[in-house]
């Protein structure tokens, strides 16, 4: 499948708007005034287009899926930016015509609270350099990760697919530990199945995001 990497001024844009879950957003990528591209926005860097995410993979018996993973990294294609603004939001403009990235909104987890001294989360990304951490290594506003508790039970970054319900297939090898200061509000819930995974994992949602230095790279769990 291709996966499309997108200008940096894109990528701040993603930073601003809401995660739809654990690593992914829903996004609208508008192409002039008449061609919409329908997608995923994994880890706020990378376009994976509707059509392409269970195009090449849905249909492989479950004994090749994993053959399917080991091939390689996923092709990243670069869209060609030249960055302006067009009524009040960023947009990208190729030689042919213009885009604008819209993140589109979810509901959140119900139960809202918020952390004590010895709370710590953890985050699942497909990418070592999820865009959702923050430069001063915080979470940026609207982040999911997962609890202290709930990690234990994910093995694999093909089980955190499952567990998180994750609309990409691409395995959330790479594992950040969150040490929010106390008081930080976060909301809990349980993830539902969905895009035909079994879900059931413990969703933490950051609508305030979590201050700096609070998020560190932890280790990779392997893919299978």
């Amino acid at each position: 499948m291709d996966i499309y990497g997108i200008p940096s001024e894109l990528e701040n844009e993603a930073f601003n708007q809401p995660e739809t879950g654990m690593g992914y957003q829903y996004v609208t990528l508008s192409f002039g005034n008449f061609n919409n591209s329908y997608g995923l926005l994994l880890s706020g860097l990378f376009f994976v287009p509707n059509e392409g995410i269970y195009k090449d993979w849905v249909n492989k018996k479950s004994e090749e899926r994993l053959v399917f993973f080991d091939l390689s990294q996923p092709k990243i294609i670069p869209i060609p930016p030249t960055i302006k603004m067009v009524n009040d939001k960023l947009c990208v403009q190729s030689k042919e015509n213009n885009s604008i990235l819209n993140a589109a909104t979810s509901s959140k987890p119900p139960f809202l609270t918020v952390t004590t001294e010895n709370d710590v989360f953890y985050r699942l990304s497909a990418f070592r350099n999820d865009k959702r951490i923050t430069p001063v290594k915080g979470l940026a506003k609207h982040t999911y990760a997962t609890s202290d508790n709930d990690i234990k039970e994910v093995p694999s970054g093909l089980a955190a697919v499952g567990r998180y319900a994750l609309p990409s297939p691409l395995p959330a090898i790479h594992v950040f530990i969150i040490h929010p200061t106390p008081g930080t509000v976060v909301a809990y819930g349980t993830v539902r199945p969905n895009y035909g995974m079994a879900g059931g994992g413990v969703e933490a949602y950051f609508p305030n995001g979590t201050g700096p230095g609070t998020v560190s790279y932890t280790r990779s769990i392997p893919m299978k």
